[in-house]
């Protein structure tokens, strides 16, 4: 796919330069509000799921929860339009995108963009799953925004400025190059929606770490109201989030390519230039030579007088560091703060979720399973 993922130099740093704009503080705070609206359909769920009426609580799966939001934020920010993966689960959208992601194909379309982007170069990129129907839905909202000239705030306004905008030869935005650029928003969503569902369900093992992450969510809203600010504020979510990040990593392994030469210090191992290297994110944040105690959730490894190991690398790390870095921790923030807003949840400690061995992203294998109690103050 002729996006960050499947492009290398000089063509992927002109590019990486013009999609960088995307996500300043200026874009974000434009984008968060998307972000709220997209999830009323989520909140409404919960709501009309017998979570308001049942004292006991009721067992959902998160994973699936984030998944259904997820899907309608690629919609909202990505591709320009509103849907509602949680009342109609069975549109042509909503369908073609849920179902991707919990499908065998997705981990085959993942190994093949990053291991062998070649074949998409052959074959196209619908070998790696039919998109007629979202990449008919994005030429539309393409065309009409352009007519209107409307502006909300989304990719969409990006796509038509980086059209309308001076061209390069090294990367020409026109025809499927724009449609590509939406990729970048649907790997980074799909990867922040999966880091949300296990911080819920650490949080939801935790009662006193998910206390703390409620009381800094409550204090930053009554401060500064559903805000770019407020988000700003939750330090205490954030540590719980880095440390699920550290347990979790979206991805299991980052791969890079040797610049040079290099030998490895203390040995007679030469990695040769150009020779492709994958790094475990797991086998880094799970040693403990890194970290004390890996298998325990613990957020103040991630607190200000702390110093935090160079081996946590979950957005990866130097030039090709993830680009979506800072609007997937907030979309992580938002959706775990409406949350935890209005409901308590619960896992028992001695269930386990196992890890889905299909999935090149983080996932679970039988999803998330949690008890979702509405919180007394909850009007």
């Amino acid at each position: 796919m002729v996006n960050l993922f499947g492009l290398k130099n000089p063509a992927w740093r002109y590019l990486r330069n013009k999609i960088t704009p995307t996500f300043t503080p200026g874009k974000l705070k434009r984008m968060l509000p998307l972000m709220m609206e997209t999830g009323k359909p989520m909140m409404s769920y919960l709501k009309e799921n017998n979570v308001y009426n049942n004292e006991e609580g009721v067992v959902i799966d998160a994973q699936d929860v984030n998944y259904k939001y997820t899907a309608d934020l690629i919609a909202n920010v990505a591709i320009g339009i509103k849907t509602d993966s949680f009342k109609y689960p069975d549109s042509e959208y909503s369908k073609c995108l849920i179902d991707f992601f919990y499908s065998l194909k997705r981990m085959i379309a993942l190994v093949t963009v990053f291991f062998m982007p070649e074949l998409v170069e052959m074959f196209g990129s619908t070998m790696l799953f039919n998109v007629s129907c979202i990449r008919k839905i994005f030429w539309s909202t393409v065309k009409s925004r352009e007519e209107s000239g409307e502006k909300r705030g989304d990719f969409i306004d990006t796509i038509i400025d980086l059209k309308n905008g001076a061209q390069n030869p090294l990367y020409k935005f026109e025809g499927n190059n724009l449609w590509y650029q939406s990729g970048t928003f649907f790997s980074g969503f799909e990867s922040s929606g999966s880091a949300s569902a296990f911080t819920l369900m650490e949080l939801a093992k935790n009662k006193d770490y998910q206390n703390g992450a409620r009381a800094d969510i409550t204090k930053a809203i009554t401060k500064y109201g559903w805000t770019i600010e407020a988000f700003n504020d939750m330090k205490y979510l954030d540590k719980c989030i880095a440390e699920c990040l550290r347990m979790y990593p979206s991805i299991s392994t980052i791969d890079r390519y040797a610049l040079k030469d290099y030998k490895i210090p203390n040995t007679d191992i030469v990695i040769e230039k150009g020779t492709p290297i994958y790094i475990s994110l797991y086998g880094l944040h799970g040693d403990p030579q890194h970290f004390h105690e890996p298998e325990v959730f613990n957020p103040e490894r991630f607190s200000d007088a702390r110093t935090v190991s160079a081996a946590y690398i979950p957005f990866g790390a130097g030039p090709r560091k993830c680009i979506g870095m800072k609007s997937g921790q907030l979309h992580i923030k938002a959706v775990i703060s409406m949350i935890l807003s209005e409901y308590q949840v619960h896992q028992d400690c001695s269930e386990i979720n196992e890890l889905d061995s299909r999935s090149t992203f983080t996932a679970a294998a039988d999803g998330i399973n949690l008890k979702f109690t509405r919180l007394k103050s909850s009007s």
